[in-house]
């Protein structure tokens, strides 16, 4: 069923996403100037919601959907760029005030590799700000390897999630001043396990999903919602559900 992304589907989300987001940029300094770009830049938001708060000159936007960029925002400050951004980190020159990653690293394997190529963008006296779910290790993201474990077409397929320990990517950013890489666990209360199951449709399932067909990916997220509503009991008369949700929140500025 390999796809674009849902950008209505992702959206649903899009409070409990922002939270994250929220607490990465009040790590930067106000008003941050100069040359940006956001690496897996999604639908535009958290790139114009960034922008509100500093006062770049140019924003570059770089993803590979054309779904979600198709409603990006014009303005004159931002242009954007449908590419797979680690192919342009391997070619790229330009150095930028800012480089803003949200929500997108996990996308890109081989982190030992693909951060330094990140970092090689910070002009000197730049500011890097990412953020990435640390969650293939929890109960949202082990129910999938379980539920597909007795899925037949999927033969136990396991998305080998490139995540790594905190204390990696502090290390890639050694250099790097006024450093911040700290994981923090969001906690979020959704309408039942339907809910649970449509946020990591939009997200986190799509490996599982990008190898079955519409029908049997329908299948797929009713499976997982069966189990997912066991794994996560409801917390009050309700039906209402406790998603746990971990983040890797990274920030530091390259010396001058």
């Amino acid at each position: 069923m390999s796809s674009d992304w849902d950008p209505e589907l992702y959206d649903r989300f899009r409070a409990e996403r922002r939270r994250p987001l929220n607490d990465l940029l009040s790590l930067l300094p106000p008003g941050l100037r100069g040359r940006w770009v956001d690496l897996g830049c999604g639908d535009g938001a958290p790139t114009a919601l960034a922008a509100s708060l500093g006062n770049p000159d140019t924003v570059l936007g770089i993803d590979s959907s054309a779904s979600m960029l198709s409603r990006a925002p014009t303005r004159p400050l931002f242009r954007w760029l449908q590419a797979d951004v680690d192919a342009w980190l391997r070619t790229a020159e330009d150095q930028y005030e800012l480089v803003l990653s949200n929500a997108f690293l996990h996308w890109l394997p081989d982190h030992h590799e693909v951060v330094p190529r990140i970092l090689a963008r910070l002009a000197p006296g730049g500011w890097l700000a990412l953020q990435m779910p640390m969650n293939h290790d929890q109960t949202s993201h082990q129910t999938l390897v379980d539920t597909a474990r007795d899925f037949g077409e999927l033969d136990g397929f396991v998305h080998d999630w490139p995540q790594r320990p905190p204390n990696l990517y502090a290390h890639l950013g050694g250099s790097l001043k006024h450093q911040v890489c700290e994981v923090r666990t969001y906690r979020h209360f959704l309408p039942g396990p339907a809910a649970i199951a449509a946020w990591l449709q939009s997200t986190g399932m799509r490996p599982w999903l990008d190898r079955l067909s519409q029908a049997r990916a329908e299948d797929f997220v009713a499976a997982y919602t069966r189990r997912i509503a066991a794994a996560l009991p409801p917390i009050d008369a309700s039906g209402m559900r406790a998603l746990d949700y971990r983040r890797l929140l990274w920030v530091g500025q390259r010396s001058t």
